[in-house]
């Protein structure tokens, strides 16, 4: 049994190292025979035989998988212009390792150099989702913060700006009807005459029959004059009240169709505190009641589309030929007078015209853009369109361009980063890339 023993004993100390030896040994080959593929893979791709250098590299990654050797591979593509050899294997290599940046920061410039500039926003949404950082990639988002497309089947002869959501189109049969932010028809052409949803999905209409209503953002009819009266036209919804046209006459009405007492000419949408009216040759502004505020009289005053005089409380008011800013109170908001403005559209600035010029202004009256353009609308989301030299651009608030193109006329941008721009003689839904991919 003592022999047994001891044979085993030494039978272990013999094979332990001779297995040692032959895991040393294999271990050798393999590292051998790696760098053999590595070495023949390289010259193949000096060589411009991609197929067989892919197939050394291939062989190698069997053997041993490196990072740095896949990224080798991936720039072997590139440099034999084997884009779809290059893009398959950057999902795999990507696929492996989600939280290696190199194999992103190699594709995103490939976008780059391809045009495909949507795709590095969607690649840096990845690259966000593992909490990477890479300033290669940042670079370039920032580099194409501007770059754009039109959406599908989204053209028109006649357009409004984004309100709530959505943005009152026309076809060019005349008919009115709304599309979403991102340029997908949410209500079909089928209206004669359309005003913008408000904040609670409502807008009042007049369909093809000449009946005027109010209707839903899924175009539902909500509230209709119980007495059936002839209703020619409904104005923007704000605070539960709107403006009515009936026979010739302006009211204030509510939801239920109870109209003010007093009428006019015109009134335009009461704004909650108020609204602009005009009879008799005189502008002037009016409360809920349809009531003059004030002896003060106007040769204009500027409405946005939406009817509203007052944003931001500021309202712009002709008086002896020129406009000056003026506050819910109707005092002068600074010294300057202005041949024509542009009211404010949000929080930024209104664009304003001087020495027929136009520039920018902001609440306080104090120019921040000096004139210099053909014409221009105001700031909205950090843009303004602006014409210069009889092509419309954006800029930015520094006055630097920023989205360009062949545009005859642009709209203020969206809340979507999209905008409606003139060209080819239609109005098309202009998409940022960087906000919708």
């Amino acid at each position: 049994m003592k022999n047994t023993k001891l044979i085993v004993i030494i039978a272990i100390l013999v094979l332990i190292p001779l297995s040692w030896y032959k895991m040393y040994s294999d271990s050798a080959e393999k590292e051998k025979e790696y760098n053999i593929y590595l070495t023949e893979a390289r010259k193949k791709s000096e060589m411009g035989l991609v197929s067989a250098a892919d197939s050394y590299y291939e062989a190698a990654n069997k053997l041993y998988t490196s990072y740095d050797i896949l990224i080798e591979q991936l720039q072997m593509y590139l440099d034999n212009e084997q884009p779809g050899s290059f893009a398959k294997k950057t999902e795999e290599v990507i696929k492996k390792y989600p939280k290696k940046i190199k194999a992103y920061e190699m594709l995103a410039e490939y976008y780059k150099s391809t045009g495909q500039y949507k795709e590095i926003y969607v690649l840096n949404d990845r690259v966000s989702k593992y909490k990477l950082s890479s300033k290669v990639i940042d670079e370039l988002c920032r580099e194409f913060e501007n770059e754009y497309t039109y959406a599908t089947a989204c053209s028109y002869y006649s357009v409004g700006e984004f309100y709530n959501g959505y943005a009152i189109v026309q076809n060019k049969e005349g008919m009115y009807g709304y599309v979403n932010g991102i340029g997908e028809l949410s209500l079909s052409c089928q209206y004669l005459d359309a005003n913008p949803f408000n904040s609670d999905g409502l807008a009042g209409v007049t369909d093809f029959k000449g009946k005027s209503y109010i209707i839903s953002n899924s175009g539902e009819k909500k509230y209709v004059d119980p007495e059936k009266r002839d209703i020619k036209e409904l104005g923007y919804i704000c605070y539960g009240r709107f403006s009515v046209k009936l026979d010739d006459k302006y009211y204030i009405s509510d939801l239920n169709f109870n109209f003010s007492e007093k009428s006019y000419e015109f009134i335009a949408t009461h704004d909650g505190k108020l609204a602009a009216a005009y009879d008799s040759g005189e502008w002037f502004f009016v409360n809920e009641k349809g009531e003059r505020v004030s002896n003060k009289v106007y040769e204009y005053i500027k409405l946005d589309e939406k009817g509203i005089a007052f944003v931001n409380d500021r309202a712009f008011v002709k008086v002896d030929g020129k406009y000056i800013m003026i506050d819910s109170n109707e005092n002068q908001i600074g010294k300057e007078s202005f041949e024509d403005v542009y009211p404010f559209f949000g929080q930024a600035e209104a664009s304003v015209k001087i020495n027929n010029l136009w520039g920018y202004v902001d609440v306080n009256g104090t120019i921040t853009i000096e004139p210099q353009y053909l014409d221009a609308r105001p700031f909205a989301y950090g843009y303004a369109a602006v014409n210069k030299d009889g092509v419309w651009m954006y800029i930015n608030s520094e006055n630097e361009p920023t989205i360009t193109g062949e545009f005859t006329d642009a709209k203020e941008v969206s809340g979507y980063m999209t905008a409606f721009t003139y060209i080819d003689g239609r109005w098309k839904l202009l998409k940022l890339i960087k906000y919708n991919h």
